[in-house]
């Protein structure tokens, strides 16, 4: 069995792929945002002045979890171990997944003079699983003449390390190991394996890292609607969206952290779970330290949440 492991043991890497069945739809766009500058005239006292604070932007970043693999059907630990693959079913929800996207691609809401989200950068973990259903999804959005850019493998996206239970049956897990399995259903964020290590703390640790580095690249991307396009121009405060490719650990604790709330609450509610191939939509102004809103946009569309709004029990809640 293979099983990626950090070179260094600690940081982060990142790195470019291309998949074979769709290496030719990935034009990849990472110009620096350079506004334009205000023109000097007049008197030299100007001169010193500081130049005009620009308004804070609105930016949309859409997390998807993986499609499902044999390991999920055979309810087998996963974790970092990249031994899994996608199963027919999973392949299918990553196509879905992809028509999605290129239609919120290509759509625009004229009710409310909301651009289409133009995905201008995209991010995956580094484990198969996470490649093989990138790969489906940017396959359907060039399809659609939608094509995604080539995604950065991010290290740190990869998924919570399950030390010795990975690869195992879950139910083997709960015979053999009965008292951590019952703290990790009971309090993740207390659970410790191979003495020390805490798998939920040291997730939530990179997903911090991960919105760090994911939302700063952001700041210095263009989108990259034509010049001659009506669409591009209705929201012009909108710079486009990031795509980020995960799992189900490492996403809801990216999800938990752009809602503000505690690692506490990981594993604790169905409505911050990932199913297989679900994707949220967050929207988030440059600067502020939590998201503005979100909400559900794959399988199923629900209506946009304010991070502050109390969703009534069961009305995001999935299956997993």
């Amino acid at each position: 069995k293979k099983q990626f492991n950090n070179p260094n043991g600690i940081g982060s890497s990142t790195s470019s792929i291309s998949e074979a069945s769709a290496n030719s739809h990935f034009p990849f766009l990472c110009e620096e945002n350079n506004s334009n500058q205000p023109q000097q005239q007049g008197n030299n006292e100007n001169d010193d002045k500081d130049p005009v604070p620009q308004i804070p932007k609105p930016r949309r970043f859409l997390l998807a979890r993986h499609g499902e693999t044999n390991f999920n059907k055979e309810h087998r630990v996963q974790g970092t171990l990249d031994e899994s693959v996608l199963t027919y079913d999973g392949i299918a929800q990553a196509s879905k997944l992809g028509v999605k996207l290129a239609r919120l691609q290509s759509e625009v809401n004229l009710t409310t003079t909301c651009a289409a989200r133009t995905i201008i950068r995209c991010w995956c973990s580094p484990l198969h699983r996470c490649r093989q259903t990138f790969a489906a999804v940017s396959g359907c959005c060039a399809a659609y003449q939608c094509p995604l850019p080539q995604p950065k493998v991010h290290w740190d996206l990869r998924e919570i390390h399950f030390c010795q239970w990975q690869g195992k049956l879950r139910r083997q897990v709960a015979l053999e190991d009965e008292h951590n399995w019952n703290v990790f259903k009971s309090a993740p964020h207390k659970l410790t394996l191979k003495g020390e290590f805490a798998p939920v703390v040291e997730c939530w640790e990179r997903g911090l890292k991960n919105w760090e580095i994911i939302r700063a690249d952001a700041t210095n991307l263009e989108p990259k609607n034509s010049p001659e396009s009506v669409e591009a121009s209705l929201d012009t405060n909108f710079d486009g969206a990031v795509f980020i490719m995960c799992h189900g650990g490492i996403g809801q604790a990216m999800l938990l952290q752009a809602l503000g709330l505690d690692i506490e609450m990981y594993g604790k509610s169905r409505r911050y779970a990932l199913d297989n191939c679900d994707c949220i939509e967050f929207e988030w102004m440059d600067g502020e330290n939590l998201c503005n809103r979100w909400r559900r946009i794959h399988p199923t569309e629900t209506p946009w949440v304010s991070r502050t709004t109390k969703i009534l029990s069961g009305e995001l809640s999935c299956s997993r």
